[in-house]
């Protein structure tokens, strides 16, 4: 695989492609709505927490998204960034990279049969999008899950060092050391590029064997009715330290994307119906809501859809 730098006129005729998120088959294609409030209880201190979490109330605007439907019961998929540090330390990691914020295009080798023998090309990614590396390591690629085995194998042909080769070996045969690493320490990418400093990492192999960045899930909890050209989300937001409270800080990816982020600023997101999961049609009829350790973020939407329903008929 290799990236390819795009002239100007190559960038100009991919300019809708780049904008192309093909991470899932959502029912409504992905929109972006503008981020109004946040409220939110945060604690105090996190010094000495081995885990954290609270809960926030996101509040979206789909206003000018006519297409962008739902019913209480239905969830809402946010398309996430990773940080900001984590990804340049990953660009800091790469060699011979381009640019890290020119678009490139990663083409994958492949081998024609033909009458006349093996034909080799280089043909576009299919998933992955005409981009910077900045954004395909904010935006489409997962870098903090912790790699798999088949990745530390990948890692170890590229390590110089000979214990560190060693050990990423051990950690990629070895599904009991495996576990235990992966368990004290869970690491996202770079932290295992800092325990692993001698290996070299290309960036067009990089981007081709990371994971991508899957959306995040999550019910609705607001009613088209009582909050028209509204979606409101209850996010748990989540942090930890690992190494049974000795190691860095660790974020949860989507929670922590949305708590940064500021009024008036673009959130990627889509619609997934819960047709099993929606309130009867007939308003009298009564309802028994129990949320049996999942939250009560679905009935938030409920009881402010039957309330407008109520206030309506009268």
């Amino acid at each position: 695989m290799k990236l390819a730098n795009l002239t100007q006129t190559n960038l100009e005729a991919c300019k809708t492609h780049t904008q192309t998120m093909k991470l899932a088959e959502p029912t409504n294609t992905h929109k972006p709505c503008s981020f109004l409030n946040l409220y939110t209880q945060k604690p105090s201190s996190f010094q000495n927490v081995v885990f954290i979490r609270w809960t926030q109330q996101v509040i979206l605007s789909t206003e000018g998204s006519n297409d962008l439907s739902y019913h209480p019961g239905d969830h809402v998929a946010i398309l996430p960034a990773n940080r900001r540090n984590l990804v340049d330390a990953v660009l800091a990691r790469l060699e011979d990279c381009p640019n890290p914020d020119q678009p490139v295009q990663v083409l994958i080798r492949k081998e024609v049969h033909s009458l006349n023998g093996v034909v080799q090309t280089w043909e576009p990614h299919e998933r992955l999008p005409i981009a910077s590396l900045r954004v395909l390591l904010t935006r489409y690629l997962d870098i903090t899950t912790p790699p798999t085995p088949n990745f530390l194998h990948l890692l170890a042909e590229y390590a110089h060092d000979n214990d560190q080769r060693t050990r990423l070996d051990q950690l990629a045969t070895d599904p009991h050391e495996y576990e235990e690493w992966k368990h004290l320490r869970y690491p996202h990418l770079k932290e295992v590029l800092e325990e692993f400093p001698s290996v070299s990492v290309d960036a067009g192999l990089l981007v081709t064997h990371l994971p991508f960045l899957g959306p995040r899930f999550y019910s609705i909890s607001s009613s088209p009715d009582a909050h028209p050209d509204e979606i409101h989300v209850t996010v748990a937001v989540v942090q930890y330290r690992t190494e049974h409270g000795r190691g860095p800080v660790h974020f949860g990816v989507c929670s922590n994307f949305l708590k940064e982020v500021s009024p008036g600023d673009h959130v990627e997101l889509f619609v997934r119906s819960a047709p099993s999961f929606h309130l009867p049609k007939d308003p009298t009829v009564p309802i028994i809501l129990v949320g049996p350790g999942t939250g009560i973020a679905p009935f938030r939407g409920f009881w402010h859809h039957r309330h407008h329903m109520t206030q309506f008929r009268k």
